[in-house]
C-alpha cells in the first residue's frame, strides 16, 4: 500500500473513534440526567405517599 493510502485510512479511523467518543460521552451525560430525573420522581412520589399516609393516619384519628 502506498503511504498516502495508509494516511487516509489512519485519518479516516482517528476522525471516527473521535466521533464514536463523543457519541459514548453524549450517551453517558443522556442516561446521568434521565437516572437524575426518575430519582427525583421516585422521591417526589414517596413524599407525596409520605403525605398521604399522615393524613390518613389524622384522619382515622379523629
Amino acid at each position: 500500500m502506498s503511504i498516502v493510502i495508509q494516511r487516509f485510512i489512519l485519518l479516516v479511523w482517528c476522525l471516527l473513534s473521535q466521533f464514536a467518543i463523543a457519541n459514548q460521552d453524549l450517551i453517558v451525560r443522556d442516561t446521568k440526567q434521565n437516572l437524575a430525573r426518575h430519582a427525583w420522581y421516585l422521591e417526589d412520589k414517596t413524599q407525596q405517599q409520605t403525605i398521604d399516609d399522615v393524613l390518613k393516619e389524622s384522619k382515622a384519628w379523629q
